[in-house]
């Protein structure tokens, strides 16, 4: 027998989208008081059955996104997410994703409504969470008050995540991240990876460079892809995280290197100098302390003073954008190769993406 987690679930139009959710009138008991309690707009009646309305909101790199709204009222519309490649391949089981948001700070994320995976009997798979107010920004957009509000919710994450929201845990060590993400790509993405060989040797240099500063990064629930493709900023300028996929206990510095700095690429990275990135970490140093959880290390010995953690955090946070980045431009180029209607988008984004951390790095 198959097992249906190995394939592809059934991929769902808006009108299926649609018959799924007037067939789980639970999802809205359950959003009810969510919203009442202060996460979206107050709704003191549930609405009646009526017609569900569906709108697409898009696809990332694994899910594809659907607005739903029940009853004409937009105070409860949820958000039915549906697996894009079979779940066997995703990083977390669909349930483990309503866990971390079980454990997010009110306020920074969605809240879970429910998921199901899939079985021989039912294929179907899904997640299902209230919908998270605002709009993605081009990174252009972004400014040093939206990076520093971003970085202080962040902050709220790792201090309030809780270190059991996910069983998932990565002790990072660049050299050896940075090797066994080759090899994968060597193996795999034979001519994708062709495209890294000629920065290999720059890349593996600076992660060599940083391998010490790892030994003072803390373990935190983080979202683990702080891109500002996953960040939605509603109109008062409150930045909240979305697309939790990546999320586990892990190196703090992480969530602050995705947004951006030497590197910038539209949706993802932001443009930042080096007294930009210095003022983030800052920020989120600042935002620590207030927090009553400042900045500390898991390392033995000599405990590090606040200047020598602010270092190695800074140091941490060059080299996971590094990573982030350089193996990204080969999921960039493979895209590209691909081709379809984005092809020449993807191809350029490579290139740009290669050409600057060329220029970071010599």
């Amino acid at each position: 027998m198959i097992d249906p987690r190995t394939v592809l679930p059934p991929q769902l139009d808006a009108d299926q989208v649609a018959a799924l959710a007037a067939a789980h009138h639970h999802w809205w008991t359950k959003a009810l008081p969510v919203h009442e309690a202060g996460h979206g707009q107050a709704s003191t009646a549930m609405p009646g059955p009526g017609e569900v309305q569906v709108q697409p909101l898009g696809s990332g790199e694994s899910f594809r996104a659907w607005s739903v709204v029940r009853g004409g009222d937009p105070a409860l519309e949820l958000v039915v997410k549906v697996p894009t490649r079979p779940i066997a391949q995703l990083t977390h089981p669909l349930g483990a994703e309503l866990a971390v948001l079980a454990h997010v700070p009110e306020g920074l994320s969605a809240a879970s409504i429910g998921s199901h995976e899939p079985t021989a009997e039912e294929p179907l798979a899904f997640v299902v969470t209230t919908r998270v107010p605002g709009r993605r920004l081009p990174a252009a957009d972004w400014n040093d008050d939206l990076v520093a509000a971003l970085t202080r919710q962040l902050a709220r994450l790792h201090v309030h995540g809780g270190a059991d929201a996910t069983a998932l845990a990565a002790v990072g060590d660049p050299v050896r991240d940075a090797e066994q993400a080759l090899a994968w790509w060597r193996t795999n993405e034979p001519d994708a990876a062709r495209t890294l060989e000629e920065l290999w040797p720059a890349v593996l240099r600076h992660q060599e460079s940083a391998r010490s500063a790892f030994d003072h990064a803390e373990r935190l629930l983080v979202h683990g892809d702080a891109s500002a493709a996953n960040v939605l900023v509603d109109e008062q300028g409150v930045p909240r995280l979305v697309d939790w996929e990546w999320s586990h206990r892990g190196d703090p510095a992480r969530d602050l290197a995705f947004i951006g700095g030497q590197i910038h690429a539209e949706p993802w990275y932001v443009r930042l100098d080096e007294s930009q990135i210095e003022h983030q970490v800052d920020v989120y140093v600042e935002a620590r302390a207030e927090l009553g959880e400042p900045l500390s290390s898991p390392a033995g010995g000599g405990v590090p003073d606040a200047a020598q953690l602010r270092t190695a955090m800074l140091r941490r946070r060059a080299a996971h954008l590094l990573h982030e980045v350089f193996f990204t431009s080969a999921h960039f180029h493979r895209v590209a190769a691909a081709g379809g209607e984005e092809a020449e988008f993807y191809a350029d984004t490579a290139a740009g993406v290669q050409q600057q951390i060329r220029d970071w790095l010599t």
